[in-house]
C-alpha cells in the first residue's frame, strides 16, 4: 500500500487519490480549509486554516472533546 501511494506521488507529483479523500474528510469534520502535503519519501503535513480567534477556538474545543 505505501509503495503504491509513493509511486503515485512520484509519477503524478501531486497528491494520491487516498489522501485527497482523507484531506475532504478532515475538511467536513472540522468544517475549515485543510491543506495536504506529501514528499516522495512518504513525509508530510496537515495544515488546518482558521480565519481568526474564534475558527481558532473551535478547532481547540474539537480537540479537546477527542481527548475525552
Amino acid at each position: 500500500f505505501k509503495a503504491h501511494i509513493l509511486t503515485q506521488l512520484q509519477k503524478k507529483n501531486r497528491l494520491p487519490e487516498e489522501y485527497n479523500e482523507l484531506k475532504n474528510r478532515l475538511a467536513e469534520v472540522f468544517r475549515t480549509k485543510v491543506e495536504m502535503t506529501c514528499s516522495q519519501k512518504g513525509k508530510g503535513k496537515i495544515i488546518l486554516s482558521f480565519a481568526n480567534e474564534e475558527e481558532l477556538e473551535h478547532l481547540i474545543s474539537l480537540f479537546d472533546r477527542m481527548k475525552g
